[in-house]
Formats: structure tokens, sequence, C-alpha cells
């Protein structure tokens, strides 16, 4: 969001000062001009585009949330869309491990059941061999 000069770093408090007065082009244009970059990281990282779309939706609602709250602190080595994006990140990072896991005990459920369905049919024919009851 380029400030009057042209330089967003030139009037971040400003910048943030619209963010906080939900001032819809500020916001508008914030949302579109980081989307293609947290896109990409996801992309790149496994994700298809509708995660994109949503990891990104997270990241905006919670960042906007926090320079609602006064959580988001001004400093000399941030901005807003660097804070952005490294919570986009930390999402599309705790969605994968989330994912992971699942993936693990689905895993394991299945290799369980796979477990306990040959017990079965040993259990079963040994049944029919009538030397288990």
């Amino acid at each position: 969001m380029p400030s009057a000069t042209g330089n967003i770093n030139d009037d971040l408090e400003e910048f943030v000062g619209a963010i906080r007065a939900n001032e819809e082009k500020v916001l508008k244009q914030f949302y579109q001009q980081n989307y293609p970059m947290v896109e990409k990281f996801v992309l790149d990282n496994s994700g298809t585009i509708d995660e994109a779309r949503d990891i990104y939706q997270e990241a905006f609602i919670a960042v906007w949330r926090n320079i609602q709250l006064g959580r988001f602190q001004l400093r000399a080595d941030s901005s807003p869309q660097a804070y952005l994006f490294k919570v986009a990140k930390y999402k599309w990072l705790d969605h994968l491990r989330a994912t992971k896991r699942k993936t693990w005990c689905l895993c394991r459920a299945m290799k369980k059941l796979k477990n306990c369905r040959r017990r079965n049919t040993v259990a079963s024919k040994l049944s029919n061999l009538h030397l288990v009851n």
C-alpha cells in the first residue's frame, strides 16, 4: 500500500491506522497485493489453489484481528505484509502437520483393521476345522 509519497515504509503508521479503521479500499488492496505470494508458497509446498485461498483467508483475518487488538507492533524491521506472509506460512505448516498426523492415524488404523481381518479369517478357518471354538 503506497502512501502519498509512494513508499509504504514512509507511512506504516497511517497504513496500520487505515486497517484499524477498516478502510475498505486499503483492506482490499492489502488483501489482493499479498495473496499471490502466499498462493505461490502453498502451491510450492504440496498445496492446492483451494487450500491456498483457505489458508490466506485465515491468515488475513488473524492479521486484521491482531492489528485491531493492537497486537501488531510496528518496528523498523517489520511490515504488515511480512507479518501476513509469516502468519500464512505457519498456518500452512500447521495444516501440513495436521494432515500428516491424520494420514498417519488413518494408515495405522487401516493396518490394525487389516491385521484384525487376518486374525478373524484364521480364526474362522480354524473354527471350520473344529479346532477352536
